[in-house]
């Protein structure tokens, strides 16, 4: 049991910095203005539910993924940091009042339903997010234990999204802009970190191969 809530914890712990829904709301609040408050709950639901699914979707067949590519762990944890560390780059230098995606936000702004896309992919679920998940996949591979632990924080963190999307604008009033950003920022610095962790331990193991 102390192994499966340690495994949840680390992998929602790896997974939320990276998802980063707090920073995601003012850009869905941006994405869904002139929707009816109804309306942005069903969206954010139905944006929670893609994620869960896509991430578990590449947590189970992940390892299938790698094997038929003929990619190594070692190869997943350094491109992954690479990713990893490259978003939380791109976060740490971003100016507060840039838009994230750009054309694609304002594409998003004309689409009825945005839940999946832009919302669920990439916003939340992105690639920094997949690349940890096909991480943990090639770790824990076909031990039952491991997978219903990650597939348990890939739940939570769906429901976090959900609690944190759907109370977006009242989140917001309280915190205000300035603070969404400056959680950003300690989220971006998490997410450095995370990477290059990723980096080092594909590296270190892929010396140790060699020696």
């Amino acid at each position: 049991m102390e192994n499966f809530l340690n495994t949840v914890i680390t992998v929602y712990a790896a997974l939320f910095p990276i998802c980063n829904p707090l920073g995601v709301a003012p850009l869905f609040l941006s994405i869904t203005r002139g929707e009816k408050s109804h309306r942005r709950r069903e969206q954010a639901l139905k944006g929670s539910i893609f994620v869960f699914f896509i991430l578990t979707g590449f947590l189970l067949g992940g390892s299938f993924i790698l094997n038929f590519f003929g990619i190594s762990l070692d190869g997943v944890h350094i491109a992954g940091g690479l990713v990893v560390t490259g978003i939380g780059l791109r976060l740490l230098h971003q100016a507060p009042d840039s838009n994230r995606q750009g054309i694609e936000t304002e594409e998003a702004m004309d689409k009825p339903d945005i839940s999946f896309s832009p919302l669920a992919l990439p916003l939340l679920a992105g690639p920094g997010t997949i690349a940890v998940v096909m991480t943990k996949s090639s770790q824990f591979k076909f031990h039952f234990i491991p997978l219903a632990a990650a597939v348990t924080a890939i739940l939570l963190l769906s429901v976090t999204c959900w609690l944190i999307l759907s109370q977006a604008d009242r989140i917001l009033e309280t915190i205000g802009v300035t603070g969404a950003n400056v959680l950003t920022k300690i989220m971006a610095f998490l997410l450095v970190c995370i990477g290059v962790q990723l980096f080092l331990n594909g590296c270190i193991h892929l010396l140790r191969a060699q020696i």
